[in-house]
């Protein structure tokens, strides 16, 4: 994904602390540092953190990356269900998928809010050790069953958005059990509409995908 203001810019947008360290505005893709919203003694922080979750009890960096979370599967499956009631959000401007069927089939396609607004995917974050090093914040996107527009131009998930106004309850400490997380979702899932621009083609042999 892709972010068009800078970290300051972001951090007064979201009335949040800006902590040391953030990158400029770039692509983000997994493994590169990029700014998480979350909540740090009762203060939304902004702060970077590495585009895929590390989770709690691991060595290393599992592989492959976890940086897609489903969100129909997060109560069931390792690691999501051991970080749940660690939420933070994840600012965007535009976000990319891969094109499979209609008319921009086989190529990447940007979308972004056609009213140039800040995104604001939902996701879930850890406070990596590995032995003798300092805590690394790890972070994934939440990612649900595409919305029509995504859907007409060819893939089937995009990020899960939240509404403006339900950003302190996602990132709440509130330890909630998944029935009212989930009820939490339904309730502050934002559709925002999209617009989209085509990327470069796919490699050949993408239809065996």
């Amino acid at each position: 994904y892709y972010l068009s203001c800078s970290p300051s810019v972001i951090a007064e947008n979201l009335d949040a602390i800006l902590l040391d360290g953030m990158e400029p505005p770039q692509t983000f893709t997994p493994k590169a540092t990029a700014p998480t919203l979350l909540l740090q003694d009762s203060k939304r922080v902004l702060q970077p953190a590495r585009f895929g979750l590390i989770p709690p009890g691991v060595k290393s960096p599992p592989k492959p990356l976890l940086n897609n979370a489903r969100v129909e599967t997060l109560a069931e499956k390792w690691p999501w269900k051991l970080v749940l009631q660690q939420r933070c959000v994840l600012p965007m401007s535009t976000f990319v998928e891969y094109s499979y069927w209609g008319d921009p089939a086989g190529h990447q396609i940007s979308f972004a809010p056609r009213d140039q607004s800040l995104l604001l995917a939902a996701g879930l974050f850890n406070f990596w050790k590995s032995r003798g090093d300092a805590k690394q914040l790890t972070m994934t996107l939440l990612m649900r069953p595409a919305g029509e527009y995504v859907l007409e131009h060819g893939h089937h998930r995009q990020p899960l958005f939240v509404k403006r106004d339900g950003i302190d309850d996602w990132i709440s400490d509130q330890t909630l059990p998944w029935a009212k997380l989930k009820a939490l979702l339904h309730r502050i899932v934002a559709e925002p509409e999209l617009t989209h621009k085509l990327g470069p083609a796919m490699k050949p042999g993408w239809q065996k995908r």
